[in-house]
Formats: structure tokens, sequence, C-alpha cells
């Protein structure tokens, strides 16, 4: 694998080991909003502090296996996809074996006990001369499977991505979100992102 070699502890909240809900609450001076990517979320994402348990919960890097769960959650944002169903082509693969290679990047999915894949999300850590020449996370493609919204997983998903990222060195965690997802930034600014920056883009 071509991430980073730090894994989430054996006892992190949520773990088998610690099946707690996670601890950290993101300061504001950490996180905000960056002007790359693209972050996706269903409609049905709230923004509201979650009180539901979360159910024993895993983080970890994607393999080649999870390919097809995570381009299902890709697909469609609104409505489940059966993972069989996805055809996996060459495009995909180069796709995964590129971000599997390079240890600045990462496939990472939020795995339940039984080995359901119900969330993922890419995070790339971008080396750079500001903020002292520490790393900052550029996360993208954040999806929790249609039927699993509003229970805690997009919120656990969110805060153990900023924690491996504060764990690596980043002094910075940023997004962008498409303009028409109101709930999504209300999710986002309740984690602690600042709205701080318009993202511009350009389709080539």
């Amino acid at each position: 694998m071509g991430f980073s070699p730090s894994q989430p502890p054996r006892t992190a909240p949520g773990s088998p080991g610690n099946p707690t809900r996670p601890r950290y609450r993101p300061r504001t001076r950490l996180v905000r909003i960056g002007t790359l990517g693209d972050v996706g979320y269903g409609r049905a994402m709230s923004a509201a502090p979650d009180t539901a348990p979360v159910p024993a919960l895993i983080l970890r890097p994607a393999t080649r296996a999870d390919l097809p769960a995570v381009l299902a959650l890709l697909a469609d944002e609104e409505n489940v996809v059966d993972p069989s169903t996805v055809v996996v082509t060459e495009e995909y693969e180069r796709a995964f074996a590129a971000i599997d290679e390079d240890p600045r990047n990462e496939l990472l999915v939020l795995v339940e006990e039984a080995g359901t894949v119900v969330g993922c999300l890419q995070a790339t850590y971008i080396p750079g001369l500001g903020k002292g020449g520490a790393e900052r996370a550029l996360i993208e493609a954040v999806r929790i499977r249609a039927d699993r919204r509003g229970g805690g997983l997009g919120r656990t998903l969110m805060t153990r991505a900023v924690e491996r990222a504060r764990a690596r060195g980043c002094a910075l965690v940023q997004l962008t979100s498409n303009k028409r997802r109101e709930d999504a930034h209300r999710f986002y600014a309740a984690l602690g992102f600042a709205r701080s920056h318009d993202g511009f883009k350009l389709a080539l």
C-alpha cells in the first residue's frame, strides 16, 4: 500500500476495542474551507449534533477488494447501489493503483465489523511552504451510504479523517462543497470548518 504508515490505533473511538463516540472536537483554527477539490453529500445529511450511538466502525485505507463498494457509493448519492453490479473498468483500476502507490494519497473507507463499507473519502496530503512547511490535507469524494445517513456516520468519518491528518503532522484540513449543498455546509460548520474561501474550477 502507498499510504501513510500510521494506522488508526486499535483503541480508537468507535473501534471494536473501544466502541465509544469520537471525543475530538475540531477547533476552527485547524480547519477551514479550501479552494480545491469537490465534496458531495446527499440532501439527507444533517448538520445537527448526532445523539444516536455509533456502531463499532473502522476507518482504514481501501484495498482493491473495496473498489466496487467505493464506486457504488460514488455512483449515486441518493440511492443504494449494489457493489456487485458495478463494472470496474481499466480506467478505475489505473486510478486506484495510482492512489494506492502514492504516499501522499489515501482512499479511506469506513467499515462496519461485518465488513460492509458504509462510507469513503479521499485524502491528499499537499506539501507547501506555507504553515511553516507543514502539509495540508485536502479531503474529497466524501460519501455515506444513502440508507445509513443521519445516524452519526458522517461525523465519525470526518472526525477520524481529521485526526488522521493531525497525526500525520498536517497544519490544515481543507475541502470544498457544492454551493447548492446547504445541509452539507451546515454539517461541516458544525465540525469546526470555517467558510473562509471561495472555490474556482476550470473543466478541462
